[in-house]
């Protein structure tokens, strides 16, 4: 269930439970709509820290090995076969 069946279906049941009417349950949904925004602002004041920290340690979060961060997600370009052999090759000699 995405969060706006969710929401649907909470504001049904509300309505349909809910002797003091609308007004009541706008409060509900003011209160719970609050509470939503509060958790992906620490959701996101989180990501940004972790991504400061891992800046200030030398790895570049906004892009990745290919190359890749100016694509939206989802249409980037697989890495070449020869970087990926590079990559992924191992050291044999000893």
């Amino acid at each position: 269930m995405n969060v706006y069946e969710h929401v649907c279906e909470t504001a049904a049941d509300c309505l349909q439970n809910t002797k003091d009417g609308m007004l009541t349950c706008i409060e509900k949904f003011k209160t719970s709509g609050e509470a939503i925004q509060k958790s992906i602002s620490s959701f996101r004041h989180q990501l940004m820290s972790s991504t400061q920290d891992s800046n200030s340690s030398g790895v570049d979060v906004d892009t990745d090995d290919c190359g890749n961060h100016t694509q939206p997600p989802g249409a980037q370009t697989p890495c070449p076969v020869e970087y990926r052999e590079r990559k992924f090759a191992t050291n044999n000699s000893t």
